[in-house]
């Protein structure tokens, strides 16, 4: 069994990932609620810095959220900062949706946003739609910036029926 832990992202949340680690658990996780709490990339480039060995997951995003090149931007980032320990959750966002007074995404925009960070994670072309425009888009530069070369672990969450679970499934 694998045992982690689910933080806001506040002040000093490096201490607590470091404690963490200490304690041998697998990961360490911060949640993305926008207008909730503070921005998990931030705390967890913190962590990244702060630790060496438990693996860092955001819990979760959602496309309803962010868009997919940004959030790959920034799993990418931190994939650069902690190679091959990033965990990218994927879920609906009800919680921050709902703090917004909006619906959470459905599960048709949470699978085209899993594989299309997926893909950009990677290092690979997606195609990206804004309205009636269309655009191949990649990351442009990779390296010290951005790691597309190790892997991010996807994790899909499904917390709203049926259709969220299958989606959810593991294939």
């Amino acid at each position: 069994m694998r045992a982690g832990v689910v933080v806001t992202a506040c002040p000093g949340v490096e201490d607590l990932a470091v404690q963490a680690e200490e304690l041998g658990l697998h990961s360490f996780w911060v949640n993305d609620s926008p207008m909730v709490h503070g921005d998990p990339f931030v705390a967890l480039g913190l962590c990244a810095k702060a630790t060496s060995r438990i693996r860092l997951g955001i819990g979760v995003t959602s496309p309803a959220l962010r868009s997919a090149p940004a959030a790959a931007s920034g799993f990418a980032s931190l994939n650069a900062l902690a190679p091959g320990r990033i965990i990218c959750g994927v879920g609906t966002g009800n919680t921050a949706r709902r703090t917004l007074g909006m619906r959470p995404a459905t599960t048709a925009m949470m699978e085209n946003f899993t594989a299309a960070l997926q893909d950009l994670c990677a290092g690979r072309t997606i195609e990206y739609r804004e309205g009636d425009r269309v655009r191949d888009v990649r990351f442009l530069h990779t390296g010290s910036q951005v790691n597309t070369a190790d892997p991010v672990e996807f994790v899909v969450a499904a917390l709203l029926g049926p259709k969220a679970a299958a989606a959810a499934a593991p294939a």
